[in-house]
C-alpha cells in the first residue's frame, strides 16, 4: 500500500504500470501483483487532491531466488517427504525430472533445492528406487525407501550420501530387512531409527521398527512393554521425536 498526506481525499493512480501490476485501489492505495524476473523497475505513482497531483516514484527490487523460483518444478512422480538444512530444500520420492528457470534435468528420486537462488543443485544420488524418507545426521544424508541400488552401487533400502554432491558412501551398507523402510530420523547422538514392513532385520526380529548406530549395525534397542514383545502386522509410516520417547505411526 502507498500513503500520501494532506487535505482529503487522496485518489491514487499510476502512470504506465508494468504489465504485471493486476491492480490499483484509487482510495486505499493498495497495489498488486506478481513480477515475473529478477531485476529493478520504477513504477510512478500518483496522488490527486483538490490541490492537483503528485507525483513520486515506488522503486521495485525483485530478487533472482523471488522471480526463479515461480519456475521451479517436480515435473512427474511425487515428493514423498523434504528437509530443510540451512538454505538449502532436499526432496525424495517417485520423480525422475526436475526443472528450474534453467530448464529441465535428471535427478532421480531425490534432489536438493538451493532455496536462495531458486536454482537446482548438482546433488544427485541417483537411487535406483522410491526413495521414501530422508534425514540429516552427522556429515550425512540417509536416504530410505524400496531401493537397491544408490548412484549405481547396491544398497539395500538404506543409503548415506553426501550433501553436496550425493555421492554414496560404499562402506555404509546395512542390509539384511525382510521388507522396507518408509521413515527414518535420528536422535542427536549417532544413532538411527527406522519403521517399515518389516519384522526382521540383520537376522533378528525388530517388529516394525529398529535402531542402527554410526556404523550402520543393528543395536541391541527393541521395541518392548515391560518386556512384552508388539508385533506389528502393518506397515510402520512415520517416526518422530518428542520428549524423551519415539513416536511412530
Amino acid at each position: 500500500a502507498i500513503t500520501a498526506t494532506g487535505e482529503g481525499p487522496i485518489t491514487y493512480g499510476v502512470t504506465s504500470p508494468p504489465v504485471w501490476l493486476t491492480s490499483i485501489n484509487p482510495l486505499t492505495g493498495a497495489i498488486s501483483g506478481t513480477p515475473p524476473d529478477a531485476g529493478t523497475i520504477n513504477i510512478s505513482i500518483t496522488a490527486t487532491n483538490s490541490g492537483g497531483t503528485t507525483t513520486a516514484t515506488l522503486v521495485v527490487t525483485v530478487a533472482a531466488s523471488v522471480a526463479n523460483m515461480s519456475q521451479v518444478n517436480v515435473t512427474n512422480g511425487i515428493i514423498h517427504r523434504h528437509i530443510v538444512v540451512g538454505n538449502l530444500l532436499y526432496i525424495v520420492g517417485t520423480f525422475t525430472t526436475v526443472a528450474d528457470s534453467s530448464g529441465s534435468m535428471t535427478r532421480n528420486r531425490a534432489a536438493c533445492l538451493n532455496m536462495s537462488t531458486g536454482l537446482w543443485t548438482a546433488w544427485n544420488p541417483t537411487s535406483g528406487g522410491t526413495v521414501k524418507a530422508l534425514v540429516a545426521s552427522g556429515s550425512y544424508i540417509y536416504l530410505v525407501g524400496s531401493f537397491s541400488t544408490i548412484g549405481g552401487v547396491a544398497h539395500s533400502n538404506i543409503a548415506r550420501v553426501d550433501p553436496t554432491t550425493g555421492a554414496q558412501d560404499a562402506t555404509y551398507a546395512p542390509s539384511g530387512a525382510d521388507g522396507f523402510p518408509n521413515d527414518i530420523i535420528a536422535d542427536g547422538s549417532g544413532n538411527l531409527y527406522v519403521c517399515g514392513n518389516f519384522t526382521s532385520y540383520m537376522g533378528s526380529t525388530r517388529e516394525g521398527i529398529a535402531q542402527l548406530n554410526s556404523s550402520g549395525a543393528l543395536t541391541s534397542w527393541r521395541l518392548n512393554d515391560g518386556g512384552v514383545r508388539f508385533a506389528t502386522t502393518a506397515s510402520s509410516e512415520r517416526l518422530r521425536l518428542a520428549g524423551a520417547g519415539i513416536w511412530f505411526t
